[in-house]
């Protein structure tokens, strides 16, 4: 009996953790959702984005989880016995470290990056831009649905329209169309889009 101990308890702390871990996981995902629905639309291109906001924010914290956890995932590959595993298992923790980083410092990279754009919009004036419309699409077995898309920057950019906006357009030309854009200038030439109306062009 006494041998025994020592598992069941490892076993009970396990599934406390898997509990907890679950529960963590899933509040995280909600404040992402809800942060994603609340924040203003940005338009535009560019690698300092990627880099300063996505790349560096992410990849400080799989460091960060990986310093964190290190006794826990060095004595988990101690355990590994065959050579797939030892290829398998840090995959897998490499995968799980990048879900959390994304979920934790990329949203605390992206809520750095909403604030410092709606900072440098509040400084410049209103604008409004003109941008060619390139398609209406409905691809409602994708992300997103019905999406419209156009030319901003010499970049394909889109919106999520509703599928009674796209079933009105569906049928024309995008080349009738033309799409105005009113809102700010954000940082490094990325605009906050205030509204927007698509028009015929010749009306």
């Amino acid at each position: 009996m006494n041998k025994k101990q020592p598992v069941q308890l490892n076993t009970a702390r396990n599934k406390k953790l898997d509990k907890k871990t679950y529960i963590i996981v899933t509040g995280l995902v909600i404040i992402n959702l809800v942060c994603n629905f609340f924040e203003p639309e940005i338009i535009g291109h560019n690698n300092k984005y990627i880099l300063y906001f996505f790349a560096v924010p992410v990849t400080a914290g799989i460091l960060f989880l990986a310093y964190f956890f290190r006794k826990r995932l060095f004595h988990e590959y101690k355990e590994c016995r065959f050579l797939s595993d030892k290829i398998l298992v840090p995959c897998f923790f490499l995968l799980m470290g990048l879900f959390f980083s994304y979920l934790t410092f990329g949203l605390a990279g992206d809520l750095t990056w909403v604030y410092l754009n709606k900072t440098a919009a509040k400084k410049n004036q209103t604008e409004v831009v003109t941008c060619r419309i390139n398609k209406f699409a409905n691809n409602s077995y994708r992300r997103g649905g019905a999406k419209m898309y156009f030319t901003f920057q010499n970049r394909s950019e889109s919106f999520n329209i509703s599928n009674t906006m796209f079933k009105e357009y569906k049928g024309s030309a995008p080349k009738n169309y033309q799409l105005k854009i009113e809102g700010r200038k954000g940082i490094w030439n990325y605009f906050i889009v205030d509204s927007y109306e698509l028009e015929e062009i010749g009306k």
